[in-house]
């Protein structure tokens, strides 16, 4: 999706592995019916949260099965809809928001447009994952191959997915527009493919962020120990949730509180495990806690990167 020149950029977004954005969705519904079981009498407002995943077809089916039962819990303890969209592409997502359906969103990737016509809306929560509120893109190349230097890419084959972060902090590594570097892009879904590639030979490099390949190695995923990185990006932020304006205080001061401190909650010790492995947890989000994406965001725009962008998807076969 390409945003017009004169939309507010909200945020640019990384794209957090399938886990983490499948965690969230169950978590914020078990918080949210936790923070809703009070007096069942009392009539509660609708909650809906919009979550835009990856559309790459290897979201976790299990997972969203679980989300679904939660529904059914959530109406039996309340008698109130607290439902989870899931969006496979960004015009749902941001028709949905414009209409004033959604009261929580979570963003996958690139831009949020700022001001999306009678939508309003800032971060509500930001998270930890893997002991960080931030990641960072690497080139990652095979242990056994000749490619012991970053100037050894240069005229070789790379995987990537076609999102404007990835090509931003790649293009910082380089120096130089990619391509220009290099003499091949395979272009594709997800990071896992990405690193599929590299490892079946297809491709000399493959740029994912390091989240990515940690999860992979917590995974027992053994075949990630036959790469090593080459070279990293500047750490960015995760992406914030974001609360809408005018969804009901209380009940969402609730729900916020309950998240912040769920990692160590004897209500939540369901979910210690999962907790401790993958170093989730929740915080308060302000506009400051995402200064190096906004700083990384301006200097996209000072330099006319985001046209370049557009000019290497044209360029490259996908």
């Amino acid at each position: 999706m390409t945003l017009k020149s004169d939309l507010h950029a909200r945020r640019i977004l990384l794209r957090p592995s399938v886990f983490s954005v499948s965690f969230f969705a169950a978590l914020f519904l078990l918080l949210s019916i936790s923070a809703l079981s009070s007096d069942k009498s009392e009539k509660q407002p609708s909650l809906v949260c919009g979550v835009r995943f990856s559309d790459s077809g290897r979201h976790d089916v299990f997972v969203k099965s679980m989300v679904s039962n939660f529904f059914s819990r959530i109406a039996e303890k309340k008698g109130v809809d607290v439902e989870v969209r899931w969006y496979t592409d960004d015009e749902s997502l941001f028709r949905d928001l414009r209409s004033g359906e959604l009261n929580f969103f979570y963003y996958h990737k690139k831009i949020v447009p700022g001001p999306l016509e009678s939508a309003s809306f800032h971060p509500w929560l930001r998270y930890e994952f893997l002991g960080s509120f931030k990641d960072k893109a690497c080139l990652y190349v095979r242990k056994n191959g000749d490619i012991k230097k970053l100037s050894r890419l240069e005229g070789k084959t790379i995987a990537t997915q076609p999102e404007l972060n990835e090509y931003a902090s790649l293009r910082n590594i380089i120096g130089k527009k990619p391509q220009d570097f290099f003499s091949s892009t395979l272009l594709n879904g997800d990071a896992e493919e990405s690193l599929a590639l590299l490892l079946n030979g297809d491709a000399d490099a493959a740029f994912v962020f390091k989240s990515n390949v940690s999860f992979m190695k917590i995974s027992n995923n053994h075949s990630i120990n036959a790469i090593r990185e080459l070279s990293c990006s500047s750490p960015l932020e995760f992406p914030p949730v974001h609360i809408v304006d005018g969804t009901p205080a209380e009940i969402a001061d609730s729900i916020r509180k309950m998240a912040v401190s769920a990692h160590e909650s004897e209500d939540m010790a369901d979910f210690r495990p999962l907790f401790k492995t993958y170093g989730f947890r929740f915080a308060d989000a302000e506009k400051k806690d995402f200064f190096n994406i906004d700083k990384f965001l301006a200097e996209l725009e000072s330099k006319g990167w985001n046209a370049d962008f557009e000019e290497w998807l044209s360029s490259v076969e996908h």
